[in-house]
């Protein structure tokens, strides 16, 4: 008897993350392909298992895109040694779908294993990402943006680190950014495999993750109010279809400042009549807004402080995995036959979606567009050479932070969560399985 074909997706969540971020995109994918639900397989060549993975459990996530990703390396050898423990089931093909800082995750993952020859015998087939900041944290002008930029590396350990780009992680002394966007390392080679390839992004209101760094480009074309004209895909609300620059001037946007954004977003109306619930918000928000960010930074701080002694202990005890050097060695493989990256980025002029048509072509940066450094432009322009990658933009307007709506994070609780409902249906549609 022949065993039974698997086709093994990976789901990863990010940072402060677990499980439960994903199940609502688990709930659509289950419901399109049953078998992963009931363990029974269908009537085809090509059964799916998810596996969630449970690895990096809340501040666990603070250790680094490089630790995080070889427990989950861990947990996926175990998951398939399982799957294939009577000789019945086989896996075949394999892929992954990373949110926020689990599509960095998922990108380092994917090296490791084909540093470990994993993808000889198993075909590598779907990668989807969703707001991952691929080229760590843009600055946009603002307040809020600054915080993060300045507070991160500090609060957030070697995550922190690793997404400002200070950290010195390869013998190069190159953040792991900047070699896992090289296309002579293992990882980026490793992606290369994968003949589907999918980016997501918010177009707008994203607090963690913004355009630039989730899309993979060098311009926001939705800084400046009503620059572009927008066409909503009916099927996939709020998927963007497509893009078109606006005939008539745009108008600068009106300054707002961080509360007035923050209680528009919870649409408190300031005259009655109110729910009360939301009154009381509107009310005691300008009094628990201090306490809750000193809560907030004392809770960070001593997340890191646990994530750099967990560090540090596995670091002591030499648990990274034999197939690290490898992976450092692999980043300068064809270091004399690769192009120069950051000199082709300082010349280029913008990186466009394969599959919509921004508005681009500025010679010179305005002052409301984002900040890259050159690292930063380097990294665009290496990843965006991946022809089989297509990037699929979601338009998210009336929330403060569009983060977790694009993921339906938590619809139980929250009902403008909902909203990405149309975003995960394309997620299913677009998996070839």
């Amino acid at each position: 008897m022949m065993a039974q074909n698997i086709h093994l997706l990976v789901c990863i969540h990010g940072l402060w993350g677990s499980p439960d971020t994903l199940s609502e995109l688990t709930r659509f994918i289950k419901a399109k392909y049953p078998a992963s639900s009931t363990g029974e397989h269908l009537a085809s060549d090509m059964d799916v298992d998810i596996l969630v993975t449970r690895s990096n459990g809340e501040n666990r996530t603070y250790d680094g895109i490089d630790w995080c990703a070889e427990r989950i390396a861990d947990e996926v050898e175990a998951h398939i040694m399982n799957i294939q423990a009577n000789g019945r089931r086989k896996v075949t093909r394999f892929s992954v779908i990373g949110y926020s800082l689990g599509g960095l995750i998922a990108r380092f993952l994917i090296g490791v294993f084909h540093s470990r020859g994993f993808f000889e015998d198993v075909e590598p087939y779907n990668f989807i990402a969703i707001s991952t900041p691929h080229i760590g944290s843009p600055r946009y002008p603002g307040v809020l943006s600054s915080w993060i930029n300045v507070l991160g590396p500090r609060l957030l350990s070697r995550s922190g680190e690793q997404l400002s780009l200070t950290d010195r992680w390869s013998s190069s002394q190159r953040p792991i950014l900047e070699v896992m966007a090289d296309k002579g390392s293992i990882f980026f080679k490793a992606l290369s495999l994968f003949p589907h390839i999918h980016i997501y992004a918010n177009a707008v209101n994203d607090v963690l993750v913004p355009y630039l760094t989730s899309a993979i480009e060098l311009e926001d074309p939705f800084v400046t109010q009503n620059a572009v004209t927008i066409d909503l895909d009916e099927k996939y609300q709020p998927i963007i279809k497509t893009l078109s620059p606006t005939v008539t001037p745009p108008q600068p946007p009106c300054p707002q400042s961080f509360y007035k954004a923050l209680v528009l977003s919870l649409k408190v109306q300031p005259l009655f009549p109110l729910d009360p619930l939301k009154f009381l918000i509107w009310i005691f928000s300008p009094i628990l807004f201090l306490p809750l960010m000193v809560y907030a930074i004392v809770r960070l701080f001593l997340d890191t402080r646990a994530s750099g002694a967990r560090i540090r202990d596995l670091e002591r005890r030499g648990a990274r995995r034999a197939s690290a050097p490898a992976l450092l060695n692999c980043t300068h493989i064809l270091k004399k036959g690769t192009d120069n990256v950051v000199a082709f980025a300082d010349s280029a002029q913008t990186c466009v979606p394969t599959n919509l048509n921004l508005p681009g072509g500025m010679m010179s940066v305005p002052s409301n567009q984002p900040s890259l450094t050159s690292k930063q432009r380097s990294l665009v322009v290496s990843l965006n050479s991946l022809s089989q990658m297509h990037k699929h933009l979601a338009l998210i307007d009336g929330v403060f932070n569009s983060h977790p709506v694009i993921i339906c994070k938590d619809v139980g609780r929250i009902e403008a969560h909902k909203r990405g409902q149309g975003v995960l249906r394309h997620v299913t549609d677009t998996l070839v399985i």
